[in-house]
């Protein structure tokens, strides 16, 4: 008898390459957490050499997102409304806690908080009219003739920056442009499935 599975649609935001010891391993909280019911999306991120440097599972229900983070979202945002929960596995921070949120202004943003309780970014999704010009300039010169798809400004600790999806060509596209308008990454976004054993 086959082992039950869920199927989940998966983003890769750049070329996984199979190793030599065989295809890779996910990590285990990860694993966990995309065996769950309420598990519904995987992302992950990989560098320029295959390697795995974020694996994350969106869950549709919000509840999920611990305390700590939720009564971040009200200091933050005051009134917002939780919408989803996701959890983030980086190679050089670990475990790191997001949820999307719908502000009381109608906005639409994340808060990430890391496992040991500190904001790790926020995030709010910017029309292209809102864009920093240097950045505007930088998806156009990158994708040139490219359609902006979503844009979210991301600031915390360690970030300040667009984070851009984009179509150009036929294909999907991830930019990170900082606010000074210079390129920091760029990625394809390709489509797969994930099948996960479950009970």
């Amino acid at each position: 008898m086959r082992t039950p599975l869920a199927a989940l649609p998966l983003v890769l935001s750049a070329c996984v390459t199979t190793s030599a010891s065989g295809p890779g391993v996910m990590d285990p909280t990860a694993f966990a957490s995309a065996t769950a019911a309420s598990a519904r999306k995987m992302e992950i991120d990989a560098d320029g050499t295959g390697h795995f440097t974020k694996v994350s599972v969106e869950h549709v229900d919000a509840a999920l997102a611990p305390a700590a983070l939720q009564a971040m979202v009200q200091s933050t945002w005051p009134g917002a409304t939780l919408q989803k929960y996701e959890r983030e596995v980086y190679a050089d921070v670990g475990m790191v806690h997001e949820v999307e949120v719908k502000t009381a202004d109608a906005r639409e943003c994340e808060l990430s908080m890391t496992d040991a309780g500190a904001l790790y970014y926020t995030e709010c999704k910017v029309a292209q009219a809102e864009m920093a010009p240097g950045v505007a300039a930088t998806m156009s010169s990158t994708l040139p003739g490219g359609t902006l798809v979503e844009a979210e400004v991301r600031k915390g600790p360690k970030f300040d920056e667009c984070r851009i999806e984009a179509t150009a060509a036929g294909r999907t596209y991830y930019l990170r442009i900082g606010s000074d308008g210079k390129l920091i990454s760029k990625a394809a976004v390709l489509q797969a499935e994930v099948n996960v054993p479950v009970p």
